[in-house]
């Protein structure tokens, strides 16, 4: 009989060095060295932790555990080292802020395997350098979704960083159990309504634009499972979910998506949308009750017997 009760970090192959560093504990216990979000150890310059021992920056949140989400974080410190030491650039490509952006987030969430296997962590950033003409910006690949802004200030030193930036990340919706998708209906979407893509259940692309400039908004705590309010983007587009992981539908995917862009692309936005508003997108779109989370939790209960849970009919 094996029982595999956890395991503990053991910092005696480092010698005196291993002494130096801090850990992240769970029941008192060291089980990841404590790093930055360069996976560099916490007050000891150049020492690197790759792998599950840097599993800290996203432990239950993402698949940084595991080989299919450390490969990725893996590749980004990569970048970072090769960018540090060697001077060579972050990966990146200049677009236009209209057809050529919303082009490349299509391509890039049907193909970027980084973003899909460590959700939530790793993003894509487009920062916005001109608003002139058609626009410009910089799309930056594989950045971590803690790391953007000392990420920017680093790309764009000396000069100060753009105020304006867009990222691409998937995410499943907090608080909601992913069973309820696999119903046996054969439909391919727990709605299909893209007004409500706060109704997602299964994992999905979210763009966000943030405009530091813009007063900074909060999420609502009744909509997450963290105890503490967390800053969120000036304006947010959950794309619907999509069992084929295509999310290629004119009307729920790219229709919205480019309502979106446009929106973005024509003039500043300087105040934060409230939380999952799709109102910019039609008349009479209404924005959801903060507390509506928590009444479908509510509502749903434990039972799967349906597949579908059906607090989320619209």
């Amino acid at each position: 009989v094996i029982r595999c009760l956890g395991f503990s970090f053991d910092p005696s192959v480092m010698g005196r060095l291993g002494r130096k560093l801090n850990f992240q504990r769970q029941n008192g216990i060291p089980k990841y060295p404590s790093i930055t979000q360069r996976f560099e150890a916490e007050g000891i310059s150049h020492l690197y932790f790759i792998g599950s021992n840097a599993h800290s920056l996203d432990f239950k949140l993402s698949s940084g555990g595991l080989v299919h989400g450390f490969r990725y974080q893996i590749l980004n410190l990569f970048r970072h080292l090769r960018r540090r030491y060697h001077g060579v650039p972050w990966p990146q490509k200049k677009l236009t802020l209209g057809h050529d952006l919303k082009e490349q987030i299509v391509s890039r969430y049907a193909i970027a395997s980084s973003l899909y296997q460590m959700f939530e962590v790793q993003c894509d950033v487009a920062a916005i350098i001109s608003r002139e003409g058609q626009g410009e910006v910089v799309y930056f690949y594989g950045v971590l979704t803690h790391d953007i802004d000392a990420f920017l200030k680093d790309m764009f030193a000396p000069a100060p960083p753009p105020t304006e930036y867009i990222t691409l990340s998937f995410e499943f919706m907090p608080e909601i159990d992913n069973q309820l998708v696999w119903g046996d209906d054969g439909y391919l979407y727990a709605s299909d309504n893209p007004v409500k893509p706060h109704n997602n259940q299964f994992i999905h692309p979210t763009i966000r634009y943030w405009n530091k400039d813009a007063p900074t908004a909060y999420k609502s705590v009744e909509a997450y499972t963290r105890e503490e309010l967390v800053p969120r983007a000036t304006a947010e587009l959950y794309l619907l979910e999509d069992l084929r992981l295509e999310y290629q539908n004119p009307v729920l995917h790219l229709g919205p998506l480019g309502r979106f862009l446009e929106r973005v692309g024509g003039a500043p936005i300087d105040r934060p949308d409230p939380e999952f508003s799709m109102s910019w997108f039609c008349d009479w779109c209404d924005d959801p009750d903060p507390s509506w989370r928590a009444a479908l939790r509510k509502r749903c209960g434990d039972d799967r017997e349906t597949g579908v849970c059906q607090a989320l009919a619209w």
